[in-house]
Parts: C-alpha cells; structure tokens; sequence
C-alpha cells in the first residue's frame, strides 16, 4: 500500500517537474491560432508595478497564456465541460445541429439609451443627409431554438423596438429586418463557429434596405456565387474552446455585369482593386476576406465602363486643337454629367459583408469604423458632400459600444 502511494506520488512530481521544465524551456508564443488572440508577453519588472500589483496579474495571465500544450489542456476542459452537460463554456453556447452561440452579457439600458440619443443628434445635425439606420439580430435571437435547454437569451426584439421607437423618424429611418431573417431562419444565414452572419444573410438585409435606401436589388440570380473556403473556424469557436466542431465555408456574391474598383485603406495607405482580400482565406481570421477586416476609414469609388459620363469626355478629348477650350468643356461636363452617388456607412463588422452588395448602386461608399476613427464625422460629411449615410451594428455590439459617442459636433 505504502509502495503504490509512493509510485503515484512520484508520478505526481515528475509529471509536475516535467511540465515545469517544459515551460522553462518552451518559447513563448505570440499568437493562438486556436484562440484567435494575441497572447501575453512576459511583463517587464518594476517596483511600481509590483507595487501596484499589476506586475502579478500581468505575470500570472502571463503563466496561464504560455503554460506548455495549452491547447491540449484547453481541449480537455472544453471536452469535460460536454461530458458535464454544461450550457456554456467562457461566454459561448454550444446548440444544437453544430451552432455556437453567443452568451449575451447583461445589457446597458443607459448606454443603448445614450446612443440612441447620439444617433438622434447626428441625423439632426446632418438635415440635407438620407439617414437610415439598420440593426442586425444576432444568431442567438434568431437561431434561438438551438439554444441547449434552459438558455435564455436576451430579448433582442424589445431591444430593436426600443430603438425603432425612440429614433427621430423624420430624421432618420429605421430599417428593421427582424422578420425577414427569422423567415429564412432555415437556411444557412449565420455562420456555426463566428459572430457574423454568412453572405446569404447579409442578401437578405441587402433586398430589405433597397425599400428604405430607394434602389431595387440585384436578385441571387444576377450573381455568380462562388465558395472561397469551407474550412473556416470563426470567433465563437475561438471564444468558446469547443473541439470537434465542423468548420464553416464562406461564400462570395459576385455581380455576373462586372464593375471595377478602386479601393482605398487610409490607415495602412493600401490601395486594391478587389472587395475581396484572398491572401486573409490563409490566416485565421477568414472573415476579413471581406473587405480586408477592420480599418478606420475605407473608401470604395467604382469605375463604371461606358457611361455617358465617359463617353461626353471621350468624346471631347479626341478633338485635338483648341486644348484649352476641350479642357474647359470637360470640366463642365464633369460637373454638368452624371451625379456621383455617394453613401457613407458608419458601421461594425457586419457591414463588410453587406457593402459589397451596395456597391452595384453607389458610385463611391466611404466606410467608417468609429472605433478607430478619430477626425471630426460631421466636417467630413460636408468636405465630402455625403448624401446618404448608413448606420449599420448588430444588435450586442450596439448595446455596448461607447464610441458612437463620436458622432457628437466637436
């Protein structure tokens, strides 16, 4: 008896030294690709932060970021928490038929109240401006029959009704597509392992805008739809640590009357001729094959063949004497031919997915993330003159996002 304790005892602490030697000697990673985060790093030493404590928590977040085979030890845990019948693991559902659905927090009622109020300032401030404002159901409202049983999530709708009800409709209009998507709530709309919803319930929003935004929508039948990946494990899957998951594919619509881009990233100077960046299918985050992910302000300007807008200077500039009078003429004619249809989207990520399908109406898009743009809103309304502008969040990023703020005069 006595033997056999000293045999697991010294299992035990050769497993334990082990796994310590391991982490001595292991180097360190930047970024999970399991996980979809940076990592943290090993904290610098000071006194001051020591004596502050935010050495020990950055050191002990530290340890747990970098302890040897993580992602084997994430996996078990996610594994027994399956076993155990638990509803969530860190923030996320595992539902039926492969979903994984996000665990809504607590909702603010005074920050949706606070920008409700901003919105309502901004369509005010802006009265020569088409405003419309679409908030998009999360996959855990819709798809809520997934849920595991007992999981109750946030009351979406109220929340979309309660905006609807409080915006300034002869400011702004409201553009509620609630019912459309519970409609098609069958197909394949949102994605299993990410946040977003898929190409097809980005269409359908897409259709249901055209009524408030005055354009009549492309149908699928005027699109090559085309799959660029079927192996895409989005954030929730990240988030969630659940393993033996199916990944997602992710489609593209692509307009069968081709149009040619000139797309703009001010933030990194990139410029790009294609909505889609094929490169990003390589890496984790597949979703950013939209429009190249997250920037701070993107301009997307298209470059239509055969217009009359075209044709008139064409026309013009093969006349080769009297150079200067053919100058004048086109510059008239640029401002006498064709209106440039401008709309600006003030967004989240959702968008990236929905602008592509905008673009066969608006002869520029100017989009912006307002939580990495910093310049005054108002004023680049007027230097641009914006007509139409979309605001366009899912409804949980919109209940805590605190820089729509930013849409206030400065």
């Amino acid at each position: 008896m006595k033997l056999h304790k000293f045999f697991l005892a010294f299992i035990m602490i050769f497993f334990i030294v082990g796994i310590f030697i391991v982490n001595i000697f292991s180097k360190d990673k930047g970024f999970s690709e399991s996980e979809n985060r940076v990592l943290q790093s090993r904290p610098a030493f000071s006194f001051d932060k020591l004596k502050s404590g935010k050495f020990t928590k950055e050191y002990e977040k530290y340890i747990t970021d970098q302890f040897a085979f993580r992602d084997f030890w994430v996996g078990i845990k996610s594994s027994t928490d399956k076993l155990l019948e638990k509803k969530d693991n860190n923030g996320v559902y595992l539902g039926k038929d492969g979903y994984l659905l996000q665990k809504p927090k607590k909702i603010d009622e005074d920050n949706v109240i606070d920008n409700i109020d901003y919105i309502n300032k901004f369509a005010k401030n802006n009265p020569k401006c088409n405003m419309s404002f679409l908030l998009v159901p999360n996959s855990v409202k819709i798809l809520e029959e997934k849920l595991p049983k007992y999981a109750v999530p946030e009351d979406e709708e109220k929340i979309i009704n309660k905006v609807k009800g409080e915006l300034n409709p002869q400011n702004i209009k409201f553009v509620d597509v609630y019912e459309e998507l519970k409609y098609h709530k069958n197909e394949y709309i949102y994605y299993k392992t990410d946040h977003h919803w898929t190409t097809l319930g980005a269409y359908y929003a897409y259709e249901k805008l055209g009524d408030t935004m005055g354009y009549k929508p492309l149908q699928i039948s005027d699109f090559n739809i085309e799959k660029v990946t079927d192996n895409f494990y989005g954030t929730l899957y990240s988030k969630g640590n659940y393993r033996d998951i199916e990944p997602d594919s992710i489609e593209i619509f692509k307009p069968k009357k081709q149009i040619d881009f000139n797309i703009n990233y001010y933030d990194n100077k990139k410029t790009s001729g294609s909505l889609y960046e094929f490169n990003n299918l390589e890496k984790k985050d597949k979703y950013s094959v939209f429009l190249d992910g997250n920037h701070d302000l993107v301009t997307i300007k298209t470059i239509k063949k055969n217009t009359i807008y075209k044709n008139k200077i064409t026309k013009i500039t093969k006349k080769k004497s009297r150079k200067s009078k053919n100058k004048r003429k086109i510059k008239l004619e640029k401002n006498k031919g064709i209106k440039v249809k401008k709309l600006l989207v003030i967004k989240d990520s959702y968008a990236h997915s929905l602008v592509p399908f905008l673009t066969n109406h608006y002869d520029e898009i100017h989009m912006i993330d307002l939580r990495y743009f910093n310049d005054n809103i108002n004023e680049y309304i007027k230097k641009n003159d914006i007509e139409d502008i979309l605001l366009l969040y899912n409804v949980l990023t919109f209940t805590k996002e605190s820089n729509i703020s930013k849409l206030e005069p400065q």
